[in-house]
Protein backbone atom coordinates (compact mmCIF):
# COMPACT_ATOMS: atom_id res chain seq x y z
CA UNK A 1 0.00 0.00 0.00
CA UNK A 2 1.52 3.12 -0.90
CA UNK A 3 1.71 6.33 1.34
CA UNK A 4 0.32 9.76 0.57
CA UNK A 5 0.88 12.99 2.41
CA UNK A 6 -2.48 14.77 1.18
CA UNK A 7 -1.76 18.20 2.18
CA UNK A 8 -4.63 20.34 1.84
CA UNK A 9 -6.56 23.23 4.22
CA UNK A 10 -10.06 22.92 2.85
CA UNK A 11 -11.59 19.89 5.02
CA UNK A 12 -14.20 18.92 2.71
CA UNK A 13 -11.74 19.18 -0.41
CA UNK A 14 -9.15 16.66 1.93
CA UNK A 15 -11.89 14.64 3.30
CA UNK A 16 -13.42 13.82 -0.55
CA UNK A 17 -10.15 13.52 -1.90
CA UNK A 18 -8.93 10.88 0.87
CA UNK A 19 -11.86 9.11 0.21
CA UNK A 20 -10.83 8.80 -3.10
CA UNK A 21 -7.49 7.58 -2.63
CA UNK A 22 -8.07 5.41 0.27
CA UNK A 23 -10.87 3.64 -2.08
CA UNK A 24 -8.10 3.20 -4.65
CA UNK A 25 -6.06 1.72 -1.96
CA UNK A 26 -3.52 4.18 -0.75
CA UNK A 27 -2.42 5.28 2.69
CA UNK A 28 -3.12 8.73 3.60
CA UNK A 29 -1.61 10.94 5.76
CA UNK A 30 -3.85 13.67 6.05
CA UNK A 31 -1.81 17.61 6.55
CA UNK A 32 -4.32 20.68 7.43
CA UNK A 33 -1.54 23.27 6.95
CA UNK A 34 2.35 23.28 5.22
CA UNK A 35 4.10 22.54 9.20
CA UNK A 36 2.43 19.02 9.58
CA UNK A 37 2.99 18.42 5.87
CA UNK A 38 6.81 18.98 6.19
CA UNK A 39 6.45 17.07 9.27
CA UNK A 40 5.20 13.85 7.77
CA UNK A 41 7.55 14.37 4.74
CA UNK A 42 10.80 14.12 6.87
CA UNK A 43 9.28 10.97 9.81
CA UNK A 44 6.80 9.07 7.29
CA UNK A 45 8.99 9.16 4.03
CA UNK A 46 5.62 9.02 1.51
CA UNK A 47 5.72 7.61 -1.80
CA UNK A 48 3.95 11.00 -2.84
CA UNK A 49 2.67 14.26 -2.02
CA UNK A 50 -0.43 16.08 -3.11
CA UNK A 51 -0.07 19.94 -2.44
CA UNK A 52 -2.93 22.24 -2.19
CA UNK A 53 -0.85 25.83 -3.42
CA UNK A 54 -2.99 27.48 -1.28
CA UNK A 55 -2.43 26.35 2.54
CA UNK A 56 -3.80 28.24 5.53
CA UNK A 57 0.03 29.02 7.29
CA UNK A 58 2.28 28.97 3.85
CA UNK A 59 2.85 28.90 0.20
CA UNK A 60 2.10 25.49 -1.42
CA UNK A 61 5.48 26.70 -3.48
CA UNK A 62 7.86 27.18 -0.51
CA UNK A 63 6.70 23.74 1.11
CA UNK A 64 7.41 22.13 -2.16
CA UNK A 65 10.90 23.89 -2.14
CA UNK A 66 11.37 22.44 1.12
CA UNK A 67 10.62 18.95 0.69
CA UNK A 68 12.78 18.82 -2.74
CA UNK A 69 15.75 19.80 -0.57
CA UNK A 70 14.94 17.07 2.13
CA UNK A 71 13.99 14.47 -0.50
CA UNK A 72 13.73 15.42 -4.31
CA UNK A 73 13.26 12.30 -6.07
CA UNK A 74 9.75 11.68 -4.38
CA UNK A 75 6.94 13.32 -7.11
CA UNK A 76 4.42 16.26 -5.31
CA UNK A 77 1.36 16.70 -7.43
CA UNK A 78 0.11 20.01 -7.39
CA UNK A 79 -3.23 20.99 -7.00
CA UNK A 80 -4.12 24.82 -8.26
CA UNK A 81 -7.14 27.35 -8.77
CA UNK A 82 -7.94 29.30 -12.16
CA UNK A 83 -5.79 31.99 -10.73
CA UNK A 84 -2.95 30.29 -9.48
CA UNK A 85 -2.42 28.23 -13.46
CA UNK A 86 0.44 29.99 -14.39
CA UNK A 87 2.40 29.32 -11.11
CA UNK A 88 1.86 25.82 -11.01
CA UNK A 89 3.46 25.59 -14.59
CA UNK A 90 6.11 27.65 -13.47
CA UNK A 91 6.53 25.11 -10.77
CA UNK A 92 6.60 22.03 -12.94
CA UNK A 93 10.03 23.58 -14.05
CA UNK A 94 11.41 23.18 -10.57
CA UNK A 95 10.66 19.94 -9.29
CA UNK A 96 6.62 19.82 -9.17
CA UNK A 97 5.68 16.36 -11.17
CA UNK A 98 2.63 17.44 -12.39
CA UNK A 99 -0.65 20.09 -11.40
CA UNK A 100 -3.91 19.66 -11.65
CA UNK A 101 -6.94 22.58 -11.73
CA UNK A 102 -9.38 22.54 -8.50
CA UNK A 103 -11.65 20.29 -8.26
CA UNK A 104 -9.03 18.19 -10.26
CA UNK A 105 -10.71 14.62 -12.40
CA UNK A 106 -10.31 11.82 -9.47
CA UNK A 107 -9.49 9.41 -11.87
CA UNK A 108 -6.96 11.14 -13.70
CA UNK A 109 -5.55 12.37 -10.44
CA UNK A 110 -5.45 8.88 -9.15
CA UNK A 111 -3.62 7.66 -12.68
CA UNK A 112 -1.04 10.29 -12.10
CA UNK A 113 -0.37 9.42 -8.56
CA UNK A 114 0.04 5.90 -9.86
CA UNK A 115 2.22 6.64 -12.42
CA UNK A 116 4.56 8.69 -10.52
CA UNK A 117 5.46 6.18 -7.39
CA UNK A 118 5.34 2.97 -10.50
CA UNK A 119 7.46 4.72 -13.12
CA UNK A 120 9.93 2.67 -12.38
CA UNK A 121 8.28 -0.76 -11.91
CA UNK A 122 6.97 -3.04 -14.09
CA UNK A 123 5.39 -1.91 -17.55
CA UNK A 124 2.91 -4.02 -18.24
CA UNK A 125 1.46 -2.63 -14.78
CA UNK A 126 1.62 0.95 -16.23
CA UNK A 127 -0.20 0.25 -19.05
CA UNK A 128 -3.11 -1.48 -17.31
CA UNK A 129 -3.53 1.66 -15.35
CA UNK A 130 -2.98 3.54 -18.70
CA UNK A 131 -5.99 0.83 -20.56
CA UNK A 132 -8.43 1.41 -17.27
CA UNK A 133 -8.11 5.37 -17.83
CA UNK A 134 -8.79 5.27 -21.46
CA UNK A 135 -11.96 2.58 -21.56
CA UNK A 136 -12.94 4.92 -18.75
CA UNK A 137 -13.55 8.60 -20.67
CA UNK A 138 -13.76 6.35 -23.93
CA UNK A 139 -15.83 3.54 -23.37
CA UNK A 140 -14.90 -0.52 -23.84
CA UNK A 141 -16.83 -1.36 -26.69
CA UNK A 142 -15.93 -3.04 -29.40
CA UNK A 143 -16.43 -0.11 -32.15
CA UNK A 144 -13.42 2.01 -29.73
CA UNK A 145 -10.98 -1.20 -29.83
CA UNK A 146 -8.80 0.31 -32.59
CA UNK A 147 -8.79 3.70 -31.54
CA UNK A 148 -7.83 2.45 -27.86
CA UNK A 149 -4.83 0.45 -29.47
CA UNK A 150 -3.63 3.22 -31.21
CA UNK A 151 -3.66 5.43 -28.45
CA UNK A 152 -1.60 3.31 -26.37
CA UNK A 153 0.56 2.72 -30.07
CA UNK A 154 0.91 6.73 -29.96
CA UNK A 155 1.66 7.30 -26.17
CA UNK A 156 4.38 4.51 -26.20
CA UNK A 157 6.20 6.15 -29.67
CA UNK A 158 7.47 9.83 -30.07
CA UNK A 159 5.38 10.51 -33.72
CA UNK A 160 3.59 13.85 -34.22
CA UNK A 161 -0.47 12.51 -34.61
CA UNK A 162 -3.46 13.38 -36.11
CA UNK A 163 -6.87 12.70 -34.85
CA UNK A 164 -9.62 12.24 -37.15
CA UNK A 165 -13.42 11.98 -36.55
CA UNK A 166 -16.56 13.90 -36.49
CA UNK A 167 -17.33 16.96 -34.60
CA UNK A 168 -18.22 15.65 -30.61
CA UNK A 169 -16.26 12.41 -30.63
CA UNK A 170 -14.17 13.60 -28.30
CA UNK A 171 -10.80 14.59 -30.48
CA UNK A 172 -9.32 17.05 -28.00
CA UNK A 173 -9.85 14.84 -25.04
CA UNK A 174 -7.89 11.55 -26.60
CA UNK A 175 -4.86 14.55 -27.30
CA UNK A 176 -5.10 14.74 -23.58
CA UNK A 177 -5.38 10.76 -23.18
CA UNK A 178 -2.00 10.43 -25.37
CA UNK A 179 -0.37 12.77 -23.65
CA UNK A 180 -1.12 11.56 -19.76
CA UNK A 181 -0.07 7.85 -21.11
CA UNK A 182 3.10 9.13 -22.47
CA UNK A 183 6.62 9.64 -21.03
CA UNK A 184 5.51 13.26 -21.53
CA UNK A 185 2.51 12.94 -18.78
CA UNK A 186 4.75 15.25 -16.20
CA UNK A 187 5.72 17.80 -18.77
CA UNK A 188 3.10 20.60 -19.90
CA UNK A 189 0.13 19.93 -22.55
CA UNK A 190 -0.37 23.34 -24.62
CA UNK A 191 -3.97 23.27 -26.52
CA UNK A 192 -3.47 25.82 -29.42
CA UNK A 193 -6.81 26.90 -30.86
CA UNK A 194 -4.75 27.32 -34.58
CA UNK A 195 -7.07 29.96 -36.68
CA UNK A 196 -7.31 32.55 -33.49
CA UNK A 197 -3.90 31.75 -32.01
CA UNK A 198 -2.29 32.20 -35.74
CA UNK A 199 -4.67 34.48 -37.74
CA UNK A 200 -3.27 36.62 -40.50
CA UNK A 201 -0.70 34.08 -40.71
CA UNK A 202 2.25 37.30 -39.28
CA UNK A 203 4.89 36.04 -36.60
CA UNK A 204 4.36 32.52 -37.19
CA UNK A 205 7.94 31.43 -37.21
CA UNK A 206 8.69 33.25 -33.71
CA UNK A 207 5.42 32.26 -32.29
CA UNK A 208 6.05 28.51 -32.96
CA UNK A 209 9.44 28.89 -31.26
CA UNK A 210 7.67 30.45 -28.13
CA UNK A 211 5.10 27.71 -28.33
CA UNK A 212 8.58 24.89 -28.41
CA UNK A 213 10.21 26.02 -25.81
CA UNK A 214 7.12 26.62 -23.07
CA UNK A 215 6.38 22.88 -24.13
CA UNK A 216 9.89 21.48 -23.39
CA UNK A 217 9.46 17.84 -23.34
CA UNK A 218 5.25 17.98 -23.47
CA UNK A 219 2.96 17.83 -26.28
CA UNK A 220 1.66 20.86 -28.37
CA UNK A 221 -2.10 19.84 -29.74
CA UNK A 222 -2.76 22.12 -32.21
CA UNK A 223 -6.71 22.25 -33.08
CA UNK A 224 -8.96 23.51 -35.61
CA UNK A 225 -6.34 23.46 -38.61
CA UNK A 226 -8.89 22.85 -41.41
CA UNK A 227 -10.17 26.93 -40.67
CA UNK A 228 -6.58 28.51 -41.41
CA UNK A 229 -5.64 29.56 -44.92
CA UNK A 230 -3.50 27.07 -47.26
CA UNK A 231 -0.47 30.08 -47.31
CA UNK A 232 -1.16 30.11 -42.65
CA UNK A 233 -0.92 26.41 -42.48
CA UNK A 234 2.00 26.10 -45.21
CA UNK A 235 3.85 28.68 -42.76
CA UNK A 236 3.07 26.90 -39.92
CA UNK A 237 3.50 23.59 -40.65
CA UNK A 238 6.86 24.76 -41.94
CA UNK A 239 7.66 26.80 -38.68
CA UNK A 240 6.91 23.56 -36.75
CA UNK A 241 8.96 21.17 -38.86
CA UNK A 242 11.89 23.51 -38.93
CA UNK A 243 12.08 23.91 -34.92
CA UNK A 244 11.35 20.30 -34.15
CA UNK A 245 14.76 19.68 -36.32
CA UNK A 246 16.94 22.63 -35.18
CA UNK A 247 16.61 22.18 -31.65
CA UNK A 248 16.10 18.35 -30.49
CA UNK A 249 16.68 19.30 -26.77
CA UNK A 250 13.49 21.21 -26.52
CA UNK A 251 11.54 18.34 -28.32
CA UNK A 252 8.07 18.70 -28.61
CA UNK A 253 5.62 15.98 -29.53
CA UNK A 254 3.05 17.77 -31.90
CA UNK A 255 -0.62 16.64 -32.35
CA UNK A 256 -3.84 18.26 -34.67
CA UNK A 257 -6.93 17.43 -35.20
CA UNK A 258 -9.62 17.51 -38.66
CA UNK A 259 -13.37 16.79 -37.98
CA UNK A 260 -14.10 14.34 -41.02
CA UNK A 261 -17.33 15.45 -41.31
CA UNK A 262 -16.01 18.58 -43.43
CA UNK A 263 -13.71 16.28 -45.53
CA UNK A 264 -15.22 15.33 -49.01
CA UNK A 265 -15.59 11.81 -49.80
CA UNK A 266 -12.83 9.53 -50.60
CA UNK A 267 -10.61 10.80 -53.62
CA UNK A 268 -11.79 13.98 -53.98
CA UNK A 269 -8.84 15.48 -52.54
CA UNK A 270 -5.92 15.18 -50.62
CA UNK A 271 -6.35 13.65 -47.43
CA UNK A 272 -5.14 15.86 -44.45
CA UNK A 273 -2.31 14.08 -43.32
CA UNK A 274 -1.05 14.19 -46.83
CA UNK A 275 -1.89 17.81 -47.07
CA UNK A 276 0.26 18.81 -44.38
CA UNK A 277 3.07 17.57 -45.64
CA UNK A 278 4.03 15.31 -42.69
CA UNK A 279 4.24 11.52 -41.73
CA UNK A 280 1.58 11.73 -38.95
CA UNK A 281 0.36 8.60 -37.00
CA UNK A 282 -3.28 8.68 -38.03
CA UNK A 283 -6.08 7.65 -35.17
CA UNK A 284 -9.59 7.42 -36.62
CA UNK A 285 -12.01 8.12 -33.71
CA UNK A 286 -15.42 6.13 -34.65
CA UNK A 287 -19.18 8.40 -34.17
CA UNK A 288 -21.03 7.30 -31.63
CA UNK A 289 -23.75 5.64 -33.94
CA UNK A 290 -21.17 3.38 -35.05
CA UNK A 291 -20.67 1.81 -31.28
CA UNK A 292 -24.28 2.04 -29.89
CA UNK A 293 -22.74 -0.52 -27.27
CA UNK A 294 -20.62 2.27 -25.41
CA UNK A 295 -24.03 4.01 -24.49
CA UNK A 296 -24.72 2.69 -21.66
CA UNK A 297 -21.55 2.73 -20.17
CA UNK A 298 -21.16 6.73 -21.13
CA UNK A 299 -24.79 8.04 -19.58
CA UNK A 300 -24.32 6.05 -16.45
CA UNK A 301 -20.36 7.65 -16.07
CA UNK A 302 -21.89 10.65 -17.28
CA UNK A 303 -23.96 10.59 -14.54
CA UNK A 304 -21.53 9.47 -11.65
CA UNK A 305 -19.65 12.70 -12.61
CA UNK A 306 -22.28 15.40 -12.82
CA UNK A 307 -24.31 14.74 -9.95
CA UNK A 308 -23.00 16.72 -7.07
CA UNK A 309 -21.77 19.12 -9.46
CA UNK A 310 -25.65 20.11 -10.60
CA UNK A 311 -26.35 19.22 -7.09
CA UNK A 312 -29.28 16.73 -8.16
CA UNK A 313 -29.99 13.17 -6.74
CA UNK A 314 -29.95 11.06 -9.77
CA UNK A 315 -27.62 8.43 -9.13
CA UNK A 316 -28.78 5.82 -12.11
CA UNK A 317 -30.92 5.48 -15.26
CA UNK A 318 -33.63 2.99 -16.39
CA UNK A 319 -33.44 0.52 -18.73
CA UNK A 320 -36.41 2.07 -21.18
CA UNK A 321 -34.75 5.38 -21.10
CA UNK A 322 -31.24 3.30 -22.53
CA UNK A 323 -33.56 1.76 -24.60
CA UNK A 324 -34.56 5.19 -25.95
CA UNK A 325 -30.90 6.40 -26.01
CA UNK A 326 -30.05 3.55 -28.29
CA UNK A 327 -32.57 4.35 -30.73
CA UNK A 328 -31.91 7.85 -30.69
CA UNK A 329 -29.28 9.08 -33.76
CA UNK A 330 -26.89 11.19 -32.17
CA UNK A 331 -25.70 13.35 -34.69
CA UNK A 332 -23.74 15.73 -32.13
CA UNK A 333 -22.12 11.94 -31.11
CA UNK A 334 -21.17 11.93 -27.42
CA UNK A 335 -20.54 15.48 -26.92
CA UNK A 336 -24.64 15.35 -27.37
CA UNK A 337 -25.58 12.41 -25.48
CA UNK A 338 -23.35 13.85 -22.07
CA UNK A 339 -25.44 16.96 -22.87
CA UNK A 340 -28.76 15.05 -23.10
CA UNK A 341 -27.78 13.09 -19.34
CA UNK A 342 -26.88 16.23 -17.99
CA UNK A 343 -30.41 18.37 -19.06
CA UNK A 344 -32.33 15.14 -18.28
CA UNK A 345 -30.50 14.68 -14.57
CA UNK A 346 -31.78 18.54 -14.42
CA UNK A 347 -35.30 17.75 -15.40
CA UNK A 348 -35.65 14.96 -13.04
CA UNK A 349 -36.68 15.00 -9.35
CA UNK A 350 -36.16 11.46 -8.39
CA UNK A 351 -32.98 9.19 -8.18
CA UNK A 352 -34.10 7.35 -11.38
CA UNK A 353 -33.66 9.35 -15.42
CA UNK A 354 -36.67 7.78 -17.00
CA UNK A 355 -37.66 7.63 -20.67
CA UNK A 356 -40.12 11.13 -20.10
CA UNK A 357 -36.55 13.05 -19.04
CA UNK A 358 -35.53 12.99 -22.43
CA UNK A 359 -38.51 14.60 -24.31
CA UNK A 360 -36.29 17.18 -26.09
CA UNK A 361 -34.29 14.41 -28.19
CA UNK A 362 -35.63 14.67 -31.86
CA UNK A 363 -35.45 11.82 -33.77
CA UNK A 364 -32.52 12.13 -36.93
CA UNK A 365 -33.59 12.05 -40.59
CA UNK A 366 -34.33 8.35 -40.72
CA UNK A 367 -36.49 6.70 -38.41
CA UNK A 368 -34.18 4.89 -35.59
CA UNK A 369 -34.83 1.09 -35.18
CA UNK A 370 -36.72 -0.06 -33.13
CA UNK A 371 -34.30 -2.73 -31.25
CA UNK A 372 -33.79 -4.50 -27.70
CA UNK A 373 -30.67 -3.58 -26.00
CA UNK A 374 -29.19 -7.00 -26.42
CA UNK A 375 -30.23 -7.13 -30.33
CA UNK A 376 -28.62 -3.91 -30.83
CA UNK A 377 -25.58 -4.87 -29.09
CA UNK A 378 -25.32 -7.56 -31.37
CA UNK A 379 -25.54 -6.13 -34.06
CA UNK A 380 -22.87 -3.13 -33.46
CA UNK A 381 -20.20 -6.17 -32.36
CA UNK A 382 -21.29 -8.00 -35.84
CA UNK A 383 -21.10 -4.94 -37.92
CA UNK A 384 -17.55 -4.00 -36.20
CA UNK A 385 -16.43 -7.72 -37.06
CA UNK A 386 -17.19 -7.13 -40.54
CA UNK A 387 -15.52 -4.11 -41.03
CA UNK A 388 -12.54 -5.10 -39.10
CA UNK A 389 -12.16 -8.52 -41.28
CA UNK A 390 -12.46 -6.45 -44.78
CA UNK A 391 -10.01 -4.16 -43.35
CA UNK A 392 -7.36 -6.58 -42.54
CA UNK A 393 -7.90 -8.34 -45.67
CA UNK A 394 -7.66 -5.13 -47.71
CA UNK A 395 -4.47 -4.27 -45.84
CA UNK A 396 -2.81 -7.87 -46.65
CA UNK A 397 -4.13 -7.67 -50.59
CA UNK A 398 -6.68 -10.46 -49.78
CA UNK A 399 -4.19 -12.76 -48.19
CA UNK A 400 -5.61 -15.28 -45.80
CA UNK A 401 -2.75 -16.37 -43.84
CA UNK A 402 -1.59 -12.52 -42.72
CA UNK A 403 -4.91 -11.17 -42.26
CA UNK A 404 -5.81 -14.20 -39.89
CA UNK A 405 -2.26 -13.41 -37.86
CA UNK A 406 -3.68 -9.49 -38.17
CA UNK A 407 -6.84 -9.60 -36.76
CA UNK A 408 -5.49 -12.25 -33.83
CA UNK A 409 -7.61 -15.25 -35.09
CA UNK A 410 -6.85 -18.71 -36.61
CA UNK A 411 -7.06 -19.14 -40.08
CA UNK A 412 -9.57 -21.79 -39.72
CA UNK A 413 -11.26 -19.36 -37.56
CA UNK A 414 -10.76 -16.36 -40.15
CA UNK A 415 -12.38 -18.95 -43.12
CA UNK A 416 -16.32 -19.22 -40.82
CA UNK A 417 -16.30 -15.80 -40.39
CA UNK A 418 -16.09 -14.93 -44.20
CA UNK A 419 -18.70 -17.14 -44.64
CA UNK A 420 -20.64 -16.05 -41.30
CA UNK A 421 -20.54 -12.51 -43.28
CA UNK A 422 -21.28 -13.63 -46.47
CA UNK A 423 -17.64 -11.88 -47.80
CA UNK A 424 -16.79 -13.10 -51.02
CA UNK A 425 -13.40 -15.80 -50.58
Amino acid sequence: MYKVVLAVSEYATRQALKYFLESNSYSVLEASNGAIAIEFFKEAQPDAVILDLKLSDAGGLDVLREMRELRADTPVILLASHDERDIAIGALGNGAYDYFPKPPEIERLIFALTRSIEDNMSLNKAKHTADFMLKWHLGSGKGMENTIRDIETAADCNVPVEIQGENGTGKSLIARLIHYCSKRARSPFIHIDTDAAFKGNKDIPAKVGKLFKQAAGGTIYFRGLQAMSAAAMTNLISAITKTDDNDQSQSVRIITSFPTNIMKRENEREQPADFLYIEWFVIKVPPLYERIEDIPFLASKFIAETADELNVPVRDIKKDAITLLLQHSWPGNVRELKKAVRRAMVISEGSLLRPEHFYFLKPGKTPPPTMSLKTAVAKAVRDTERKAILKALDLTSGHKTMAASMLGISRKTLWEKLKEHNIAE
